[in-house]
């Protein structure tokens, strides 16, 4: 939030200082910029928040992939019957 906040800042104020110096200070084409400023700064920060979770994603798989030996889904059901099991006799 922080990084969009700030991107819609800096991004509004150069468009619109440079579309006021363009258009003579026109305020329907400066309030236009300003809203295409704003969907600017959003659409980076979805980039910049997607990218940044495809490479945490892509980090955990590769962590999960050597830390976890695969089982059977039999192997896994049997084990967790034995502890319900013996939770509920003792």
């Amino acid at each position: 939030q922080f990084f969009e906040q700030m991107l819609k800042s800096i991004f509004t104020i150069i468009f619109v200082e440079i579309i006021s110096k363009v258009s003579n200070n026109n305020t329907v084409t400066m309030a236009a910029i300003a809203n295409f400023a704003t969907t600017l700064s959003t659409f980076c920060s979805l980039i910049y928040i997607m990218r940044k979770y495809f490479k945490i994603r892509n980090e955990n798989i590769k962590l999960n992939k050597y830390n976890f030996p695969k089982e059977k889904i039999e192997r896994v059901i049997k084990k967790v019957l034995k502890i319900f099991v013996s939770y509920y006799l003792l």
